[in-house]
């Protein structure tokens, strides 16, 4: 009895180990099961995330496709080019080198009939540009693309015709009819012709000014630099019918505040102003935008006039909307405003500004209220390039209000008393249009900087 009771209290413990055996197994199986759960998810992740080794190899093939044919692009367009000389072997028409590609499977057939109805396609990061479309003209006006990496970007010569460069800098074409300069030939008779033609925006406080187109220190060019691009700039739109402006103000990457430096800039929409910057500044901003034969500059004074003048002409614009009173059409403080993108900053007075905030964004700071995206009247607000289509007239945006824009004109020859030289045009956002329209022009020293003064290129 005794040796039967001990047998059974051993097969007892027996049976408690397997149990805790058995226990101690199915948790690790559980553990291992979660583990390779988790393995397989983050080995899912690192294949197929945004971010993953499928994706990133897709993304690798495609900029290697992109680049070949690149390649095939700027050799065909060589060869295109040394047939001009009758040397090399002949080029393929485009057609040709399209089917050649479509073969060598580099191109899809999506692919092709985009290069065949916009001249251009985007494989990966990359726009090659084959051809560029013809740009529309008329016998007053041509307009054409300041080097072979400009493409057609929107609007026409009655909606304002839009070209982009190869970084994406838009521009819009200012027409001036070539039968107002057909007589012209010298810089004084084609000055005089275009002066006449856009008078009634040449000295709209009646301050006396005559020609105010001369070079003084400090604007950015030599003496010779100035001059000769004068003359460049005069014959260019005698033989071309116009010139190009910036479509946006010059904007910033970043903010600009009083004690920055440079910032990097870009001729796009939602871009902070460049402001607080002297005309030596500006003037060597916009030669960074310069193209192998054409030229960026800021805009002489007669080319102000002459935007104003194309504005009149070609938009509903009345002489007295952009002479005499401009609140409808710019971001002035007496201009309530729908903002449609981008950020603005609300000023405690005119020229103390706060933090950028999103339009979107409800803010009251005492008597400066910006809701729900409008900016009311009675607001004082720096807003970023191209965030209201109020103010976007033949696809120009902020052309007045917003920040003055500085041109290459000289007022030490007008009504200026303090010999102050440079002019600078249009009004600013904390100030109403009714006062500073857009065409209204006054003179500051060369070395001042501002919150409220800023700048436009040209191209000519």
């Amino acid at each position: 009895m005794l040796k039967s009771s001990k047998m059974k209290q051993i097969t007892k413990k027996g049976e408690r180990g397997k149990n805790k055996e058995l226990g101690i197994t199915l948790i690790s199986l559980v553990i291992t099961i979660i583990v390779l759960i988790i393995l397989a998810g983050v080995t899912t992740l690192t294949l197929t995330g945004d971010n993953g080794i499928l994706i990133q190899a897709v993304k690798a093939k495609e900029e290697t496709r992109g680049a070949n044919v690149e390649e095939f692009k700027d050799f065909w367009k060589i060869n295109k080019e040394m047939d001009k000389y009758g040397i090399g072997d002949t080029a393929q028409e485009i057609d040709e080198l399209l089917s050649d590609l479509l073969q060598q499977n580099l191109i899809t057939k999506e692919e092709k009939k985009q290069i065949e109805e916009t001249g251009k396609v985007k494989i990966g990061s990359k726009v090659i540009v084959f051809s560029q479309p013809k740009l529309p003209y008329t016998e007053e006006t041509v307009p054409y693309y300041p080097d072979e990496d400009c493409t057609y970007v929107e609007g026409d010569l009655d909606s304002g015709l839009v070209i982009a460069d190869g970084k994406g800098n838009e521009y819009v074409w200012i027409e001036v009819p070539k039968s107002v300069t057909q007589n012209a030939n010298t810089k004084d008779e084609l000055y005089d012709v275009l002066n006449q033609y856009s008078i009634d925006y040449k000295d709209t406080w009646g301050w006396g000014l005559t020609n105010s187109d001369f070079w003084y220190e400090g604007c950015g060019l030599t003496e010779n630099e100035y001059n000769e691009n004068y003359v460049k700039m005069l014959n260019s739109i005698k033989e071309n019918g116009g010139f190009y402006i910036g479509r946006y103000e010059m904007g910033s990457t970043e903010p600009r505040t009083e004690n920055i430096g440079k910032t990097n800039t870009a001729i796009k929409i939602d871009m902070y102003p460049y402001n607080w910057v002297t005309i030596e500044e500006a003037e060597n901003i916009c030669k960074e935008y310069s193209f192998d034969s054409r030229t960026s500059s800021l805009m002489y004074d007669i080319q102000y006039n002459l935007v104003c003048k194309y504005l009149e002409i070609k938009s509903e614009l009345t002489k007295e909307d952009i002479a005499e009173n401009s609140e409808k059409w710019g971001n002035y403080n007496n201009h309530e405003i729908t903002l449609n993108r981008g950020k603005y900053s609300i000023g405690v007075d005119r020229r103390i500004m706060k933090d950028w905030l999103e339009y979107n964004i409800n803010s009251e700071e005492g008597d400066y209220v910006i809701e729900d995206g409008i900016k009311k009247v009675g607001t004082v607000a720096l807003l970023t390039t191209g965030a209201s289509n109020q103010n976007k007239v033949l696809n120009i945006y902020d052309f007045t209000g917003n920040v003055f824009c500085y041109t290459l004109g000289n007022y030490t020859n007008g009504g200026n008393s303090r010999g102050l030289p440079y002019v600078i045009r249009g009004g600013f956002f904390g100030d109403n249009g009714s006062y500073m329209a857009a065409s209204w022009n006054s003179w500051n020293d060369s070395i001042n900087r501002g919150v409220e003064i800023g700048f436009r290129n040209c191209v000519f």
